[in-house]
């Protein structure tokens, strides 16, 4: 058809060296190696010669003191515990990589496809639609260093930084935009041009629409730490229970069930009221139990739950859908009278705790407010009714 184009593409690319987590980079950000949690209750004691020697015959490691004089120093100092001393320059209170930081990475890919109709028989239409997938390791990091088997329920050793690769806070795989006009094949010079009731009826009509979707952002799940699970790390995350599976959604889709005054009373993720049952969020306890998809890491060790959008948890897509409806009446060659009717949210459909950092839905699942939503749009269904004339 010689009015329609129809473009097909693919978009992908790759970056590098762009900004990422305070502690990407855990030797120069003052991080712990994770190896060094086998010293468990040990880290914490001051770096003192006996307790060296104790966690050395404990544990069967070897711990490198980091010069002379420093047990002796760590005797009258509470800052220089065992934990401390393994850290990059223990002879400081702290580092910080301030430009180390800039070393994360991200891929992007899409499919995108453009239908455009060019005015045709009263038609203009355009759609654009784009499939996409973005990841990257720039958001939190659990971890600047290689993570052992040994210490993730996961048993399973992970690279540096592949254990915080994932999808990007901002991923949006589906996204359709949908807009044209149309104008009515009746009245003058038309179909039923010459029956005074179809030009007076139906002519002169035009009617345009704006239509939007995209999927929700997807969910970034976060534990609570207590002073020895996380020890030394970067952010807090509980562990995927291995033994679920339910649902990690219920109560239906998002806002379904509640008014402006229950807003933020009902959750939507299952796990939402804290308890010391392993699955179920606080605790600590490993992840025996079938009735909950995430549990807390256990001392020393670090979580394995998903950065962004574990169990492909997203938040409530975007649905929007605009129009208007215009009529000319010509009372003289250059003369014209035009009314019109625009609406806005034709389905009246509220969006709820969506926006680009998720905070507006509960992500902590040591929280009572897991999966609960404190925002909602407030742009109802709205018309406005215009007229003008043209001469």
């Amino acid at each position: 058809m010689k009015d329609l184009v129809v473009a097909v593409n693919y978009v992908g690319s790759q970056s590098h060296f762009i900004a990422g987590a305070g502690g990407i980079r855990g030797f120069y950000a003052g991080q712990l190696d994770p190896k060094w949690l086998a010293l468990g209750s040990n880290l914490s004691k001051p770096a003192t010669a006996a307790n060296i020697a104790a966690a050395q015959t404990a544990t069967g490691l070897t711990l490198p003191v980091p010069y002379p004089g420093y047990t002796a120093a760590a005797a009258v100092n509470s800052n220089a515990t065992i934990a401390h001393m393994l850290t990059w320059k223990p002879q400081y209170s702290g580092t910080t990589d301030t430009w180390g930081t800039n070393v994360a990475n991200a891929n992007y890919n899409a499919f995108q496809l453009s239908v455009s109709q060019r005015a045709s028989h009263g038609l203009t239409l355009n759609i654009n639609y784009t499939y996409s997938h973005n990841i990257d390791d720039a958001g939190t990091m659990r971890s600047g260093y290689a993570v052992p088997a040994a210490f993730n329920a996961a048993g399973k050793d992970f690279a540096i930084n592949r254990m915080d690769r994932s999808l990007s806070i901002n991923s949006q795989p589906q996204n359709l935009s949908i807009f044209g006009v149309y104008d009515t094949p009746f009245g003058k010079g038309k179909i039923g041009g010459d029956h005074f009731l179809v030009r007076a009826l139906l002519g002169g009509w035009q009617n345009s629409e704006i239509f939007q979707y995209a999927s929700g952002i997807p969910l970034a799940l976060v534990g609570t730490c207590n002073a020895t699970q996380n020890v030394g790390q970067g952010t807090c995350m509980p562990d995927a229970n291995p033994n679920f599976s339910g649902s990690v959604r219920q109560n239906g889709g998002w806002g379904k069930g509640v008014t402006a005054a229950t807003l933020g009373t009902k959750s939507y993720l299952t796990g939402a009221i804290p308890s010391t049952a392993s699955g179920i969020g606080a605790g600590g306890g490993a992840c025996a139990s079938t009735t909950g998809p995430y549990c807390n890491s256990k001392d020393y060790m670090i979580g394995t739950l998903g950065r962004i959008a574990p169990y492909g948890l997203r938040g409530p897509g975007i649905y929007r859908l605009s129009a208007s409806l215009r009529r000319t009446f010509d009372f003289a060659e250059r003369a014209k009278f035009i009314f019109g009717v625009d609406c806005q949210n034709v389905t009246n459909t509220v969006t709820f705790g969506e926006n680009a950092s998720n905070n507006q839905i509960g992500v902590n699942v040591d929280s009572a407010t897991l999966g609960t939503l404190n925002f909602a749009t407030a742009d109802a269904r709205a018309f406005q009714f215009s007229g003008r004339f043209q001469f």
